[in-house]
């Protein structure tokens, strides 16, 4: 399996976990792992979410172009 890495500033890193987890409605224990496991749940979620929304409007424009050659008026 890959690993992708997200690197931030050591001075920021705290920020930005309180920011997304707050941007996204995090209510659970006031941890950074518990904050740092919503983060790259969340993270997940919207990258699957992109990859199959990219994917699915793909094969509809391929789908579509290849469909308008057969049709002759």
């Amino acid at each position: 399996m890959a690993t992708l890495t997200l690197t931030v500033p050591d001075a920021q890193a705290v920020r930005i976990l309180n920011a997304y987890c707050g941007q996204f409605g995090y209510s659970g224990e006031d941890t950074n792992a518990a904050k740092i496991a919503f983060m790259k749940l969340r993270l997940y979620m919207h990258i699957k979410r992109n990859v199959i929304e990219y994917e699915a409007l793909r094969a509809q424009r391929i789908a579509m172009e290849a469909g308008a050659g057969e049709i002759e008026l």
